[in-house]
């Protein structure tokens, strides 16, 4: 008997369900720079605490008694994860193909759509993000010195504010001509003049060798990355877009139930169809002032 798709579609279903939850992440950058939390049985949502107060430390005096000078109190901020499905017709003409190509083509395509649903939606939050914190300007090519203004509004959060995301990793995701602007910024523009190294040499040379290197940074430990869903609806007016540099608590990406999949056939269709279907939302964290908004020319 030929290896068809059809012989075992249950297997190959599952198989496909696999494949997406392996190819997903791959397609989603912004889903592997924030924090995720998986919510428990029984919960609707994710509760994020943190603290309303500031602590101040006393010098009494000898012999005195020491009196409370603050109060302990706390707040909170509330995500609340909605029900994505994924729905595919599978025609029967597929049957005459192996499961292996199909378990690729259809895993690989629901693994992109799985990605860019989540990406988006986490991109959409940087307009979130503190108004304290916006940098760029509409028109205006991305540049090293709107990154380092990004990054040294976040490190300069006061306590009032929530205090410096310290130990905490920081992004920067930027838009693929935004990533292009940035890297002419950095000097990698072409041959000038005819005149190689057209990479300076120094500082810059230096920095594009660590940014070409995957998992490299720059500005003290802010990662550099492009997003490929950052452009088309993403805009700010006409030609820019809105990036962001933000630390891996600003972001939150709330699961409450993973991908699962489900397969049926009707008697009006001649093939099976497939479902898979999820529950999950994602939202800004307590601080906001751990973001910031990057305003950019994107054309």
């Amino acid at each position: 008997m030929p290896d068809t798709l059809f012989a075992n579609v249950s297997a190959t279903g599952q198989s496909m369900i696999l494949r997406a939850q392996a190819v997903m992440p791959h397609n989603a950058p912004m889903v592997n720079l924030v924090t995720t939390k998986k919510l428990t049985k029984g919960k609707t949502q994710a509760d994020l605490p943190y603290v309303t107060s500031q602590a101040t430390v006393q010098t009494p005096t000898e012999g005195d008694e020491i009196g409370f000078s603050d109060t302990f109190t706390i707040g909170s901020v509330s995500i609340v994860p909605g029900i994505k499905v994924v729905r595919y017709r599978l025609s029967k003409r597929l049957e005459n193909m192996s499961q292996e190509d199909i378990t690729a083509m259809v895993g690989d395509e629901m693994g992109r759509a799985q990605g860019q649903n989540v990406d988006e939606l986490l991109l959409a939050q940087f307009t979130n993000f503190h108004t304290d914190n916006d940098v760029g300007s509409t028109n205006t090519d991305m540049t090293f010195a709107t990154a380092r203004t990004a990054n040294r509004k976040i490190i300069a959060t006061t306590p009032a504010n929530g205090g410096p995301p310290t130990g905490q990793k920081k992004s920067l995701v930027l838009s693929p001509i935004g990533y292009e602007d940035f890297l002419a910024n950095l000097g990698a523009q072409g041959v000038v003049a005819s005149t190689n190294p057209w990479i300076p040499q120094g500082l810059s040379a230096d920095i594009m060798r660590q940014y070409a290197v995957p998992g490299g940074d720059l500005l003290g430990g802010v990662g550099i990355f492009w997003d490929p869903y950052l452009q088309g609806s993403f805009v700010n007016g006409s030609g820019d877009v809105l990036a962001g540099l933000f630390t891996e608590k600003a972001l939150w990406y709330i699961v409450s139930s993973e991908w699962n999949h489900d397969v049926f056939t009707r008697d009006d269709w001649l093939g099976v169809i497939l479902r898979s279907d999820a529950d999950y939302g994602v939202g800004v964290g307590p601080i906001s002032h751990w973001g910031s908004q990057v305003t950019i020319d994107d054309a």
